[in-house]
């Protein structure tokens, strides 16, 4: 009996280092590489994989957008009314409040995605924050002490590049 629970554990063992190791050698195998220089662009996206990867004109490689560790695709951020913050400095910070449906982050930011007449001035100041649990549509008042970023001028570079507003 001792000598099967010893096979046993040696087998998981085994298993368990080197799984991590395997799927490492199976993505980057399975990852295609491209003469960019034939393209008439600089970034090239495919279906397969979670990270929008660009390589420039001397072959460095750089990653656009950093995803979602619950979905592996671009944050699928969900308007969730107003978000209120007490600031470092002291004072409030109030905004439009979208949390992302798969990993619970959230950015409250000036400008509303969703009002044409503000979408074109970007984002404009934003805190980004988390909380463990779903916002409801009605908003949220922050209990801790943030800080605000920004101006940001585009809702497509920066943090908001790997983020998809959504109601």
């Amino acid at each position: 009996m001792r000598k099967f629970f010893s096979l046993t554990f040696a087998l998981l063992l085994f298993m368990g280092i080197s799984a991590p190791a395997n799927a490492a050698e199976y993505h980057l195998d399975s990852i295609e590489t491209h003469n960019h220089e034939s393209h008439n662009h600089d970034s090239h996206k495919h279906d397969h994989e979670t990270v929008d990867i660009s390589v420039d004109k001397n072959g460095e490689i750089g990653i656009n957008y950093v995803p979602c560790p619950v979905t592996g695709a671009k944050h699928r951020m969900v308007a969730r009314g107003i978000g209120k913050h007490t600031l470092t400095s002291g004072g409030t910070f109030t905004g439009n409040l979208y949390q992302c449906s798969g990993c619970l982050i959230t950015v409250t930011t000036y400008y509303n995605y969703f009002n044409s007449g503000e979408r074109a001035k970007g984002p404009g100041k934003y805190v980004l924050s988390s909380i463990p649990f779903f916002v409801g549509p009605s908003g949220y008042v922050f209990p801790n002490k943030a800080t605000v970023s920004g101006p940001a001028s585009s809702w497509l570079t920066g943090i908001f590049s790997g983020m998809q507003f959504t109601t």
